[in-house]
């Protein structure tokens, strides 16, 4: 590094005659100053050295007192790990602190301070396992111990006496040296007069010129403090005349050094720039001295772990009256990641050009003047027009159908205010003279500073889709026409469909109450005719039996006659059946809770599945179609049970509340596919649910969770008089 040299003139003459005389006593005296000054100074480097390391173990037992105790507090394993880092450098502290000890009367003091400091880490690892073994409180017993607090005040004391001693002792030495020192320099002060007036005489010159260097060091120094506040990362100060370079900010961090690692020459900072651009730099710098030429470079540097860094570099030079550099200032901007993001920004704005330039969909802009700067290659395949045909061309002008040109021009003109417009339908010309419909999407243009240069249009090509609108106008008018038609027609349907399902369904009720008569007319008749009959021809048997046996004694005629009076018997018990299944004579004599009460001992009789009754009032007085049709429903219902149920027990409930009567029949078999209640083919669930239509109740059946089935007919009491 080149560096300017002050040339001062010496009086060499006067300075040779005076060393002449004084030389004897000076290598004298300087020897016994020496020999004081080197003791002095090795005395308080050895002291400063233990105040340091003093200084460094008050504070690392802090942190591990503070670290054991969160950890045995929260149980949290990052203080346990910070523990781990600093108690091995604690030790390598004291141990220092122990050899640089051996060289003073302070031994035993740290001596008593690194026995303890064992103790205590022994201690707080013992509460340590405690923590790990899940014994938070037997760790705290530790630490609250009386053990662990006698040793912790032996370690402090021993500190403090460390300390106290190291400072007394360096002064009682001090005070030694420059008692001393005084005395000698007595002797030689007058020697020295010599030469202290020809060395001022000779560096007369000199000292004034530092003087002039140092004030401006001081101004350049609170200039590099406010440039570090700034946006600079690093400001630096080089003393051309000593040699000496500061920086201002933290340079070490920024190369990857440790604190002040750094050295602080300006060789050092050579070393750092990038082999490449060394020469370079250190060239211009040579230049910028010689030349008073500007500083301003940008370079590379290596940090320590070898990563490269672009620094941006600025500089100014004080010389003196003679063009001798005296001082210089400066002011480094790292930039790498500003280059990058250049490089990216490049590299993103070109792909950006290409992504619009090649877009599928119409992209156009226009300066504040409506010229066209931006026509994207959807665009000429749209118009047939060039970018090069229509750059820097009015747009409205040139491209746009005269009937939407004001309109156009409004949307554009709004868009340059900020206001912008989205889905605006633009018709412009091709280059064959067609039509096409651009669907437009107005975006204000703004520069990086925020400042409107323009409009951006991206567009849709829809006159395929225009063109196809009106087709399907067409299509829809004309299926509109259709559907109306089909729908007077459906209407009409509906109306033939349901007259036909109300004829259906009266005809189907008229049945069935023609049905139920001829079961009551069959029934009666069977009972009532057939019944007598047999009971004629048992009467007229059983006469003729007892004539028969006084006159024969045939055992044969005997068993005969036994024999047709169990057919007898046994056709009357068919006429019974037969008449209570057509019509029950409980329900005509005793009413429908009391029919109930006949059908489910049937039921139970020919099943044996237990019937459990739950009818309320008992005494209900019904519609006789009503109960004949409940009655019906109660029947199918039981006999759906005994077919498919492989039910055990069976809840029957007729219940009346406000408004219906309830009838309900509930079993504990199989349950009910859903799917079946549905089933067209289910006869018997179609007949239930004719038979409720008819009084306007509701059905419903259901399989229940647990299992089992539930079958809930409602009929609406005031139907109970139709």
């Amino acid at each position: 590094m080149h560096q300017s040299k002050l040339k001062l003139k010496k009086p060499l003459l006067l300075l040779a005659t005076t060393m002449l005389l004084t030389v004897s006593l000076i290598i004298y005296f300087f020897n016994i100053g020496w020999e004081l000054y080197i003791k002095e100074k090795n005395s308080l480097a050895i002291h400063a050295s233990i105040n340091k390391l003093s200084d460094r173990i008050l504070y690392l037992d802090e942190v591990l007192t503070m670290s054991a105790r969160s950890y045995i507090l929260t149980g949290e394993i990052q203080w346990k790990d910070r523990y781990n880092i600093y108690e091995p450098e604690l030790k390598i502290a004291i141990d220092k602190a122990t050899a640089l000890s051996s060289k003073t009367n302070l031994q035993r003091f740290i001596s008593e301070t690194k026995d303890s400091n064992d103790v205590l880490v022994s201690l707080e690892r013992n509460a340590f396992l405690e923590v790990s073994r899940g014994n938070p409180q037997n760790a705290k017993s530790i630490l609250l111990s009386s053990d662990y607090a006698k040793y912790k005040k032996i370690y402090s004391n021993g500190i403090s006496r460390f300390l106290e001693g190291a400072k007394l002792e360096t002064k009682e030495k001090v005070l030694k040296y420059k008692q001393t020192f005084r005395y000698y320099s007595q002797i030689l002060i007058v020697s020295l007069l010599v030469i202290w007036v020809s060395v001022l005489l000779l560096f007369w010159k000199y000292f004034k010129q530092k003087m002039i260097a140092e004030k401006m060091l001081i101004e350049s120094e609170d200039r590099l403090r406010v440039l570090a506040g700034l946006s600079y990362d690093i400001s630096w100060q080089w003393d051309i005349i000593n040699g000496e370079h500061k920086w201002f900010g933290d340079i070490d961090t920024t190369l990857g050094y440790e604190q002040n690692e750094f050295p602080r020459t300006i060789e050092a900072f050579e070393e750092i720039i990038h082999p490449d651009d060394r020469k370079r730099v250190m060239d211009n710098l040579s230049k910028h001295h010689k030349e008073h030429v500007k500083w301003h470079e940008i370079y590379r540097i290596i940090r320590k772990d070898g990563v490269v860094r672009l620094w941006d570099d600025r500089g100014e030079t004080v010389w003196d009256k003679d063009g001798i550099p005296l001082v210089m200032t400066g002011a480094i901007m790292d930039i790498t990641e500003l280059d990058q993001s250049r490089s990216e920004m490049e590299s993103i704005s070109k792909e950006l050009t290409q992504l619009i330039d090649t877009a599928n969909a119409p992209i156009f802009g226009v300066d504040t003047n409506g010229n066209v700067n931006e026509w994207n290659q959807k665009v000429e395949q749209i118009t047939g027009f060039t970018k090069d045909e229509v750059m820097g061309h009015n747009l409205v002008e040139t491209r746009i159908t005269e009937e939407f040109k004001e309109s156009v021009q409004e949307v554009l003109n709004e868009a340059l205010k900020g206001n912008e417009t989205s889905n605006y339908e633009v018709p412009l010309f091709t280059k064959g003279g067609e039509r096409v419909v651009v669907l437009l999407n107005a975006t204000t243009r703004r520069n990086p500073q925020g400042q409107i240069v323009g409009v951006v249009g991206v567009g849709q090509d829809i006159t395929e889709k225009k063109n196809a609108e009106k087709e399907l106008e067409v299509y829809r008018n004309h299926l509109e026409e259709l559907v109306a038609s089909r729908t007077s027609k459906l209407k009409e349907s509906e109306i033939t469909l349901k007259k036909s399902r109300e004829e259906l369904r009266s005809l189907h009720n008229k049945l069935q109450s023609a049905v139920e008569n001829e079961k009551i007319k069959i029934s009666r008749e069977i009972h009532d005719d057939l019944g007598q009959t047999l009971t004629a021809i048992k009467l007229d048997l059983s006469w003729l039996e007892k004539r028969i046996r006084t006159g024969f004694s045939e055992p044969s005629v005997h068993e005969k006659f036994k024999s047709i009076k169990l057919l007898l018997n046994d056709s009357f018990e068919t006429i019974r059946k037969v008449s209570t299944e057509l019509r029950p004579q409980a329900l005509d004599v005793m009413g429908f809770p009391e029919a109930i009460k006949f059908q489910s001992e049937k039921f139970s009789e020919n099943t044996n599945v237990k019937c459990k009754l739950n009818i309320q009032p008992d005494k209900t007085q019904l519609h006789p179609d009503l109960s004949t049709d409940l009655f019906r429903i109660l029947q199918e219902g039981l006999t759906n049970i005994s077919r498919h149920a492989q039910a055990s027990n069976v809840k029957i409930e007729f219940f009346e509340n406000g408004s219906d009567y309830i009838l309900s029949i509930q079993d504990d078999g199989i349950g009910i596919d859903n799917l079946k209640v549905s089933d067209s083919g289910s006869l018997g669930l179609l007949g239930i649910r004719e038979r409720v239509l008819q009084w306007n109740g509701q059905f419903k059946v259901d399989a229940l969770t647990d299992k089992g089935t539930l079958l809930n007919v409602t009929i609406p009491k005031s139907n109970n008089n139709k």
